[in-house]
């Protein structure tokens, strides 16, 4: 059982940091999957300015309608605040699909800036979702409690995020991994993509757990075991998500012992990146 953690004052540059972190943890969670999708690359590229800006205007809305009930800026809101936390989830939203677009070799130096600007707006409405309503789901109110430490010895507690880092990239991954676009995207990764991928997903799994503020056991955590620490953990869960991202593409007839090793790397590892934000997803709520 986990108890009520003793109030403490944060400094106002920590707070700004943790409200951005909730607001890219929660982007992360909800809106990456979608961007792993064929369909919505090409409807970034295809649609009108006119369609292209309806969704825009719909994201803005949507967020502004949700920032009432529980935006990832803590505290009572008026209406004007709620647009501004919209604006910022959307800012958010766009900052985080170029990344990733990025990452993942969708968009580039010669990508047209009209295929690049129809890319990013119609990644922009889930992202956005994702960040103004992840304080709702996953923030510490959420009908859950926390604590600085957990009940049971570090083995035990190793174990509990070993199971639910598996159960979250499988959870996360095996939707992604019988698809065409991860061999796709696999295809188009270099060496140099291949480490920004595995840099992406470290910061992701990171970031959830540890930066923001999800989950306070996690977060405050300074004592415990040899994978009890943020360093540690994020390394450890890193590694079991290749694993798993492994064992899916495996499982799906997506890689096999006859393939080139550096094509299932490069497919593992694009898998990975799902895999890791749904392990970290499935620390943060067990």
């Amino acid at each position: 059982m986990r108890i009520h953690a003793p109030t403490v004052t944060t400094h106002p540059w920590r707070a700004e940091c943790d409200v951005y972190a909730r607001a890219v943890g929660g982007a992360l969670l909800f809106g990456v999957p979608l961007l792993f999708t064929l369909e919505m690359w090409w409807l970034g590229e295809s649609m009108s300015r006119i369609q292209l800006l309806g969704f825009l205007v719909v994201g803005l809305v949507a967020n502004t309608m949700l920032a009432q009930m529980s935006g990832f800026r803590p505290g009572h809101h008026t209406l004007r605040d709620d647009i501004a936390q919209a604006c910022q989830a959307m800012a958010v939203g766009i900052v985080i699909s170029i990344v990733v677009l990025l990452v993942m070799g969708r968009i580039d130096t010669g990508s047209s800036l009209a295929g690049v600007v129809g890319s990013v707006a119609v990644q922009v409405l889930p992202l956005s979702l994702g960040a103004t309503v992840a304080n709702l789901v996953f923030g510490p109110d959420a009908g859950r409690t926390g604590s600085t430490s957990r009940s049971g010895t570090p083995l035990r507690d190793l174990g509990n995020d070993v199971l639910a880092t598996i159960a979250g990239a499988i959870f996360v991954g095996f939707a992604i991994a019988p698809t065409e676009e991860v061999p796709m995207l696999a295809a188009g990764l270099d060496a140099v993509g291949m480490l920004a991928a595995v840099g992406l997903a470290l910061f992701a799994g990171y970031l959830i757990v540890f930066a923001s503020g999800f989950d306070p056991v996690h977060r405050e955590r300074q004592v415990g075991g040899l994978f009890q620490h943020p360093f540690s953990e994020t390394m450890l869960a890193y590694v079991i998500s290749l694993i798993s991202a492994a064992a899916l593409l495996y499982g799906f007839d997506q890689i096999s012992g006859d393939d080139p090793a550096y094509s299932i790397l490069a497919q593992v590892i694009v898998l990975s990146i799902p895999a890791s934000i749904g392990g970290a997803a499935g620390r943060v709520v067990v």
